[in-house]
């Protein structure tokens, strides 16, 4: 946090309060801090779903895991050696995978008629006029 000063009117405000209207500023100041940081990590929540693969860092070790489960302040960790952490979203970091490569081969289109009374190309079981013929 920089090292900010406050406006001369607030401070002139400020200067002007008893003890008692201090107090009461003190407990509104911390309970809209506390909001701003609740609503803070609520939003870098959103940025996680279950089963993403996450990482952080502890004592200078990266460790990778699984969202397991969503809290309402921390989120869920379960490492691959089973060991279940519970880590702000703010220290959480998104694995990024590589999406691998699929090369599918060609399949050369039959040309077969289907009959009405043939199983259905799909796999249902079903006769084909039952099931896709309309198509």
């Amino acid at each position: 946090m920089k090292n900010q000063t406050l406006p001369p009117y607030i401070r002139q405000l400020i200067d002007r309060l008893n003890e008692d209207e201090l107090h009461v500023l003190y407990r509104t100041v911390g309970e809209r801090l506390r909001l701003l940081h609740r609503a803070k990590a609520l939003f870098a929540m959103r940025e996680f779903q279950m089963l993403d693969k996450v990482y952080f860092i502890h004592h200078g070790q990266r460790k990778e895991g699984t969202v397991t489960r969503l809290n309402q302040k921390t989120i869920s960790v379960t490492l691959e050696t089973g060991e279940h952490w519970n880590v702000s979203p703010d220290l959480l970091k998104r694995v990024e995978q590589a999406s691998p490569i699929i090369e599918l081969p060609l399949v050369a289109e039959d040309k077969t008629k289907i009959g009405r009374n043939n199983p259905c190309w799909c796999g249902s079981g079903r006769k084909y006029k039952k099931c896709h013929y309309p198509d």
